[in-house]
């Protein structure tokens, strides 16, 4: 039973672990937590049926077992970073089923042999107690869960890097494991472990190092893994694999300032939500008595400073905090909003770009002010998802400001006002007295009328609005995406749905219930995930809080379910809580919005937890709890969430949004409800 805990503990920090370095490799994409938490899901499932070929259990083999859980963690997060670059190359992006294939088998042998182990360690607790409940094995391994997810949320993630993480999370499961060592070849195995665990912490910085230059600096914040890498005179700040900021790109930050900062006779308070190398240079030209300067995450102000890549101009007031946040709660005006940020393509980042955030925006401008953004352009032509997301923009941004100016470029800005845009910057920025080495002497070659009649007329001025809880950048995003890489996700999705039809098909209708529980509750998971991230922006800092908060809610759901006298009556009503959570839930977002704190869905995903481990113990008393019940059960329940993560992230939300993917959610229970009704009425109730 210490072991199972042990596992628990060691599993969930793992795959926590996991969820970050993945991101960080992938440029911090939330759908790259979908395919881990589908492709560890399915390993699970797999590797719990597996299990059943076992023909006997023994204690020395779970030993070994248990070692090589602990083994592996270092050696698959190490052979991550190096594979990344071999397989992919460096600086480049990759494309859905690339990541999708990569993600599963790099995580193959720990997502099996963790599936493996529970049923596992269940039928080796059953050869000494025949009567030993498949319950009580569920909540041992639930217990583990919350422990490893708090312990990762609260301790490791603040104090450890992620080398240093697994081995300290897999310590209760080395001392559980020593209990079983079988001899001296078992002493050796554990030295062994031990070997492996320093050698990875001691290559932490090695396993970062990048091909071309060299690293100089890393930091594990709480919202990115930050690098600082230096070739010759060059020094750029990346955030999970993405330029944040460098030493040599004088043509960006003139554009983010002088651009917008022209149309305005004399700036006195500026707002600007993150920095490019230089913008605060280029801004204190104009000698502003306020600059606001809000950037989230405060290593990278830090970092920013250190490398000469921000100065300490008149006038600065840093801001650690989110910048959207900040804004919803900050009483001044300002005579520009200036947003400095990369493209729209996570859900953290298009939550910038909605219509609530322009709204925002547009109250806190001081009459005459002006909002400037921009998105990746090009020299001459747009590709169609590029058509659309500037036209959603456009559109979405000229429901709030009466003039919406696009200038054309490699970099496509947006000069947003209540008044007239003038275009005759070069002119403006002499009579201000501003040097410039790019806007001023280049523009007007550049940004021809031509160019930018060409811009406007390829605007639909009626494309959908970019909104909270419907978010059509993400749907263009993806789109984009698979074109960039001649890829389609249909054939994808299509593969999928045949799966899950032919494997519904062979479930009995308690195995059903469970697959649409966990369906529904990974699902659910995810729309909490993304929504949190939406409204509140800081996902990659509170994962880990996320999934502990939902982790906690299964062990008293499964107590409760297991003290139940009647099954069919247990699973009814939980399906029937599930349903008003889901009801709640579509109307809290529609309505609450980004008014609701933290705690709201930390306390959403306890609840839906809670009624998800209720149904576990009810459906192995309905189904005999035999060893093949139990692992069927976990089983289905791991399928299941594996198919809600993957669907719900890369299909429903995107193009349904957080509503319409909640209402589809509602009708999947419904029919495990209505079947769970008629097995009842057939059975005779």
């Amino acid at each position: 039973m210490h072991l199972v805990v042990a596992t628990g503990i060691a599993s969930v920090a793992t795959q926590l672990v996991l969820i970050r370095e993945y991101m960080a490799q992938f440029q911090g994409n939330e759908v790259t937590i979908a395919l881990v938490l589908f492709n560890w899901l399915v390993l699970g499932g797999v590797g719990t049926r597996v299990a059943l070929s076992a023909r006997q259990a023994a204690s020395s083999r779970l030993f070994w077992l248990s070692l090589l859980l602990i083994g592996l963690g270092p050696i698959q997060l190490a052979a991550i970073r190096w594979l990344r670059p071999l397989v992919f190359g460096t600086g480049l992006s990759v494309g859905f089923y690339p990541i999708f294939v990569f993600t599963l088998l790099t995580m193959a042998p720990y997502g099996l042999l963790v599936g493996y182990v529970l049923p596992y360690s269940l039928f080796l607790l059953r050869r000494q107690v025949p009567d030993y409940g498949g319950t009580r094995i569920y909540l041992a391994d639930n217990l583990g869960d919350i422990l490893g997810g708090a312990l990762f949320t609260f301790v490791l993630v603040f104090w450890l890097t992620p080398l240093q993480a697994l081995p300290a999370a897999s310590l209760p499961l080395l001392a559980a494991a020593a209990r079983l060592c079988p001899g001296r070849l078992g002493w050796a195995g554990l030295t062994g472990v031990l070997l492996i665990s320093l050698l990875g912490m001691a290559g932490e910085r090695a396993s970062l190092r990048p091909p071309v230059g060299r690293l100089i600096d890393y930091e594990e914040s709480r919202y990115a893994r930050l690098t600082v890498h230096q070739d010759q005179e060059q020094v750029t700040l990346f955030a999970d694999g993405q330029p944040l900021a460098g030493t040599q790109d004088p043509t960006l930050a003139e554009q983010v300032v002088h651009y917008p900062l022209s149309q305005l006779a004399s700036p006195g308070r500026i707002l600007l939500i993150s920095a490019q190398g230089g913008v605060l240079e280029e801004i204190a030209k104009y000698r502003p008595a306020v600059i606001t300067y809000v950037e989230l995450d405060p290593a990278v102000a830090r970092l920013m400073a250190r490398y000469g890549l921000s100065a300490d101009v008149p006038g600065l007031r840093p801001v650690i905090a989110d910048g959207r946040e900040w804004l919803r709660h900050d009483p001044q005006s300002y005579d520009a909003i200036l947003l400095n940020l990369p493209e729209p393509d996570t859900f953290q980042l298009n939550r910038f770009f909605t219509e609530r955030f322009f709204q925002l925006a547009a109250r806190h401008l001081r009459p005459g002010g002006v909002l400037c953004f921009y998105v990746e352009g090009a020299a001459n032509y747009l590709t169609e998802p590029q058509r659309r997301k500037i036209a959603s923009l456009f559109a979405t941004a000229g429901r709030h400001f009466r003039h919406v100016q696009l200038l054309p470029g490699e970099r496509i800005f947006f000069l947003c006002r209540q008044v007239p845009v003038a275009l005759d910057i070069p002119r403006r920025l002499s009579r201000l007295g501003i040097a410039t080495r790019v806007v001023g002497p280049f523009f007007d070659g550049d940004i021809t009328p031509e160019r930018i009649q060409a811009l406007m007329q390829a605007v639909d001025a009626q494309a959908p609005v970019n909104r909270d809880t419907r978010p059509y950048l993400m749907r263009v995003a993806w789109a984009q995406w698979f074109l960039k890489f001649g890829a389609s996700p249909w054939v994808f999705m299509l593969l999928v749905a045949a799966a899950l039809i032919f494997y519904g098909m062979r479930l009995r209708s308690e195995e059903y219930i469970l697959f649409s529980t966990g369906l529904l509750a990974m699902g659910g998971q995810i729309v909490l995930i993304f929504a949190f991230q939406i409204f509140l922006g800081y996902i990659y800092g509170r994962i880990g809080m996320l999934i502990t908060a939902t982790l906690a809610g299964l062990l008293p759901g499964a107590w409760l379910g297991s003290r139940h006298r009647r099954p069919a009556a247990g699973l009814m009503a939980a399906d029937a809580a599930i349903l008003i959570w889901l009801a709640v839930l579509m109307a809290c977002l529609h309505w609450g919005g980004d008014r609701l704190p933290a705690l709201f869905y930390y306390g959403a995903g306890y609840v839906l937890a809670m009624a998800c481990g209720f149904q576990v113990p009810l459906a192995l008393a309905r189904l005999g709890d035999d060893n093949r019940a139990a692992a069927g059960i976990f089983s289905v329940d791991l399928v299941g969430g594996a198919c809600g993560a993957l669907l719900t992230s890369t299909l429903l939300i995107p193009y349904l949004g957080l509503g319409g993917t909640v209402a589809l959610l509602i009708v999947v229970k419904i029919a495990s409800l209505s079947l769970m009704g008629r097995s009842v009425m057939t059975a005779g109730g």
